[in-house]
């Protein structure tokens, strides 16, 4: 059962009505609508998922209501002539995949190798949004190489050899820290980490890893690591870089030089340069 609590404004001659559900598709979507069926309201704010924000969203258009989702970055939702009442709050993964298009674009890459998460929404949303954008343009997406949330040495060689017969420059997504950690220890094994490659890493909230991404400690966990592992780790990260399109914490980093590019190139400068084709 959804709850409400309502609030009278001071300054406004309005009234804001609560509802919740959470992502729960169904109490979600249900909550919302008694906004619209019980207390009339003219403009919903909120919705914290996707899936809840979706059919939310095409309810809505037909009543003709104003919709403002707080954290749904499905890039489906840019679609006007579906939603054409939405406007999101936060960052999605569209304009995620127009940031990657420049890069893309400035440095006169024509093919691209694209390796994500297969199960997870964040890697999911934010390969279709490059995607979507990628091809707009006459760049070409060699491969899209969807990985599962856990998986094996084995497994990840066969993803880099595919890798190598496909293209140089790479973007990847996990949300497993270690994942990519171990892809990166891999390749540099397989000899993928030389300066004619480019693994690069998107993200919409960025964390520590985009900073450090060779560190033994992300989200505050510390895991062990000999000084042979550490070393080749280093030696591997030299060709990776990591983008995110919200840089609100960074402010708060201001030990590290450049830290809000998208590809940081302070980071490695002395001993990577990529320069853009002619």
């Amino acid at each position: 059962m959804a709850t409400k609590r309502k609030f009278n404004c001071v300054t406004l001659d309005s009234n804001l009505v609560y509802g919740s559900g959470a992502c729960s598709v169904i109490e979600g979507v249900d909550s919302i609508m008694r906004l619209k069926e019980e207390e009339g309201v003219d403009v919903v704010i909120g919705g914290l998922c996707s899936s809840v924000c979706v059919p939310a969203g095409y309810n809505l258009r037909y009543w003709n209501i104003p919709y403002f989702p707080a954290s749904c970055s499905n890039p489906d939702m840019a679609d006007k002539n579906k939603f054409p009442t939405l406007a999101r709050v936060m960052p999605s993964y569209n304009k995620l995949g127009g940031a990657f298009l420049s890069v893309v674009q400035y440095y006169n890459w024509k093919r691209v190798v694209m390796v994500n998460e297969d199960d997870d929404f964040i890697c999911d949303y934010g390969a279709r949004g490059i995607k979507d954008k990628l091809e707009m343009t006459n760049i070409i997406i060699a491969e899209w190489i969807r990985i599962p949330n856990i998986v094996n040495n084995d497994q990840i060689i066969g993803y880099l050899e595919r890798v190598r017969t496909r293209g140089r420059i790479i973007l990847m997504c996990h949300t497993r820290v270690s994942v990519m950690q171990r892809i990166m220890e891999v390749a540099y094994d397989l000899g993928m980490t030389t300066r004619e490659y480019l693994y690069i890493s998107y993200t919409l909230i960025p964390s520590s890893f985009n900073i450090v991404p060779w560190s033994n400690t992300q989200y505050g966990i510390t895991t062990k690591v000999t000084e042979e592992q550490m070393a080749k780790r280093k030696e591997a990260f030299k060709v990776f870089r990591s983008g995110a399109l919200s840089m609100q914490h960074c402010g708060s980093l201001k030990r590290i030089p450049d830290k809000c590019s998208l590809l940081n190139i302070q980071r490695t400068a002395d001993k990577v340069v990529f320069k853009r084709s002619n």
